[in-house]
C-alpha cells in the first residue's frame, strides 16, 4: 500500500480527530500533544501523526515507523512515503505519495464570508471570478482555497504564499511559475485538493475512521 506507492500515485486516507490512539505517539509527540490547550487541536495532532504511523506500520504496533521532523519542523518517514496532513470539522486527512504531495480540505456545510476571505488572501482575478459566481460563488471559492492551499502546503511556506499559488485550469496550477499538477474531490461534507509537482493520480480514498476511532 503506501509504503510501495510511486511517484505518479497517491493515496488518501480519512480518520475522525480525537485522542483514542493517543499509544501510537512516539513520547516526543506525547509531550507535544499533552501542550495543547484546546481539545480539538489536540485530537488534530493525535489522529494526524497516529494515522501516519498506523497506516505505514500496517497497524502492527510491534512495527512503528519513526517519524521524525525535518528542520522546517516538518514530519517525514525515512524512506518514504511522502506524506502530508491537513484536518477540518473533526476529520484529518493523510496524502501519501512516491512524491512531495500537498493536501487541504475545507467543509462545505461551514458558513464563512467566501467574498471577505477571497479579497484578503485572493488575486483581484481570483476575487472577480469569486465575486461573479453569484449564488454558486461559495463552493467556487471553496474548489479555488483548497487548490490553493495544498500548493502552498506543497511548498511548505503557509499562507503568505497564498498568492504565489495560481490554479490556471482544471488539474493545473502554477507555484512561483513551477507547474503543479491537481486533484479534487467531495468526500461527504468535505471538499479536498490534492497538488503535487508531477502527474499523479490518487489510487483510492480511503476511510479508516472505525479503526483510529
Amino acid at each position: 500500500m503506501p509504503r510501495n506507492l510511486t511517484s505518479s500515485d497517491c493515496v488518501v486516507c480519512k480518520f475522525r480527530s480525537g485522542d483514542t490512539f493517543f499509544h501510537w505517539l512516539s513520547d516526543d509527540e506525547k509531550r507535544r500533544a499533552a501542550a495543547y490547550t484546546s481539545k480539538t487541536a489536540r485530537g488534530d495532532f493525535i489522529a494526524g501523526r497516529a494515522g501516519v504511523r498506523f497506516v505505514l506500520s500496517e497497524g502492527r504496533a510491534d512495527k512503528m515507523v519513526e517519524v521524525s521532523l525535518s528542520t522546517a519542523g516538518k514530519p517525514f518517514v525515512k524512506g518514504g512515503p511522502f506524506f502530508s496532513i491537513t484536518h477540518c470539522a473533526g476529520h484529518v486527512l493523510v496524502a501519501f505519495s512516491g512524491q512531495e504531495v500537498g493536501i487541504d480540505v475545507e467543509d462545505t456545510q461551514r458558513h464563512h464570508n467566501h467574498l471577505a476571505l477571497a479579497r484578503r488572501f485572493f488575486l483581484p482575478k481570483e476575487f472577480a471570478l469569486i465575486s461573479a459566481a453569484g449564488a454558486s460563488g461559495a463552493e467556487a471559492f471553496l474548489d479555488l482555497w483548497t487548490a490553493k492551499e495544498a500548493m502552498v502546503k506543497l511548498s511548505g511556506v503557509g499562507l503568505v504564499g497564498m498568492n504565489s499559488a495560481v490554479v490556471v485550469g482544471p488539474g493545473h496550477g502554477l507555484l512561483d511559475l513551477q507547474a503543479v499538477f491537481l486533484e479534487q474531490a467531495t468526500l461527504d461534507t468535505l471538499r479536498c485538493s490534492v497538488a503535487a509537482f508531477k502527474p499523479f493520480r490518487v489510487l483510492n480514498w480511503f476511510e479508516l475512521q472505525g479503526l483510529l476511532g
